[in-house]
């Protein structure tokens, strides 16, 4: 069974690829925006820039 943020970032690359700088990830934390970066870094095949991933707390 995969983790939940393995599962998004899955979703997250499948669905923009390439285009990964052009996002903004709010996330409910900082903790778990460290998590989804390390899990996209994972599935980059290649040197890319990652989405901004920002707390909600951070966002505000």
């Amino acid at each position: 069974m995969k983790a939940f943020l393995q599962e998004v970032a899955e979703y997250i690359y499948q669905k923009h690829g390439d285009n990964l700088k052009n996002l903004t990830i709010l996330m409910p934390n900082r903790r778990s925006c460290i998590f989804l970066k390390q899990e996209i870094a994972k599935l980059c095949q290649k040197t890319t820039f990652l989405p901004e991933v920002l707390s909600l707390q951070d966002w505000i």
